[in-house]
């Protein structure tokens, strides 16, 4: 609430801001706790290896994500241009 106070915005807003920092957060911590355990397993060679897969698999899911809002807009703008007249 004082991010909301100080920067004046709507509450709504805030609890969005809020919502994805701890999103952000949860996926730097289960790196975290990812690229330990490979320490654990095998040593810096497993955790240059497996962080390498990690973010390999964040990527993908951030090109798949883009190519889906890309189609997605994509018929958006067609269904709205039959439906103009």
């Amino acid at each position: 609430m004082l991010l909301a106070i100080y920067i004046r915005i709507e509450t709504i807003d805030a609890i969005a801001v809020g919502l994805a920092i701890l999103i952000f957060g949860g996926i730097l911590a289960a790196l975290f706790f990812y690229l330990r355990t490979a320490y654990k397993q095998g040593g810096w060679q497993r955790v240059r290896r497996d962080f390498v897969i990690a973010i390999a698999a964040l990527a993908a899911f951030v090109i798949i994500r883009l190519i889906q809002n890309h189609q997605i807009e994509h018929l958006r703008r067609a269904v709205n241009s039959l439906f103009r007249h």
